[in-house]
C-alpha cells in the first residue's frame, strides 16, 4: 500500500520540485576577455523559511582562451598541371580544409599566412580566387544561387580583403621564390553568413 508523506508547515512536493528545478538551472558565465582569477568558489544556501538551512560549495576552474586553431586538411598533396585550363583558373591549396578551435570563433586581430617554404622560383604566386573564379568553381552545385544573391564571396579591393563586401582584413599577395600571402584580420568584424 502506497502511503503519502505529510509535508509540515504547508510544504508540498511540488514546491520542492520548483526549487530543485531552479537550483538545477543556475548558471555561471564570465563576460570579460581576460578573467583575472582562474579559481572561483560559489556558495549556495537554501532555507525552508522556518528553522533549517543548508549550504554547499561549488568550485569553478576557469580555462582561459589559449587553444590553438587547428587546420584540418583532407589532402596535403596537390597536382598542378602547368598550362592547363584549371591551372589558369587557380588551383586551390586547401579546398576542403576545415578549422577547429574549441574556445574562439572570432579571430579578431588574428592573421592567416601562407608561405612558400621550399622549391620556390620567380614565377610562383600565392593569391585568392577572384569572385569570377569562385563562381566558376560552384557552377555544378550552387552557381545560380551565387549569381542571384552574390552570397559568401571573397573579394579583394586594393589591399583590403572583403567578405560579401564587408572589409575583414588587410591583404598582401605573395610573389616569386619567397612568396608569402598575408591576411591580417581587423580587430572588430561583423559579417553576415548567407
Amino acid at each position: 500500500m502506497r502511503q503519502s508523506i505529510r509535508e509540515p508547515f504547508g510544504g508540498t512536493p511540488s514546491k520542492r520540485k520548483v526549487i530543485t528545478t531552479l537550483l538545477r538551472h543556475l548558471t555561471y558565465c564570465n563576460t570579460s576577455k581576460d578573467p583575472q582569477n582562474l579559481r572561483k568558489v560559489i556558495r549556495v544556501t537554501a532555507e525552508d523559511g522556518h528553522r533549517g538551512r543548508s549550504k554547499c560549495m561549488i568550485e569553478i576552474a576557469i580555462q582561459v582562451i589559449n587553444d590553438v586553431t587547428e587546420i584540418h586538411l583532407k589532402q596535403n598533396v596537390i597536382q598542378y598541371n602547368q598550362g592547363s585550363y584549371a591551372s589558369r583558373l587557380g588551383v586551390c591549396l586547401a579546398e576542403e580544409a576545415t578549422l577547429h578551435d574549441p574556445d574562439t570563433n572570432a579571430f579578431n586581430a588574428g592573421y592567416l599566412h601562407v608561405e612558400m617554404l621550399s622549391g620556390g622560383d620567380g614565377g610562383d604566386m600565392l593569391t585568392v580566387l577572384t569572385p569570377e573564379q569562385q563562381l566558376w568553381r560552384h557552377q555544378k552545385s550552387n552557381m545560380l544561387h551565387l549569381l542571384q544573391n552574390k552570397a559568401d564571396i571573397i573579394n579583394i579591393t586594393d589591399d583590403q580583403i572583403l567578405w560579401n563586401e564587408t572589409p575583414i582584413g588587410v591583404y598582401h599577395h605573395g610573389k616569386n621564390s619567397d612568396a608569402v600571402l598575408k591576411i591580417q584580420f581587423k580587430s572588430e568584424i561583423t559579417v553576415t553568413i548567407n
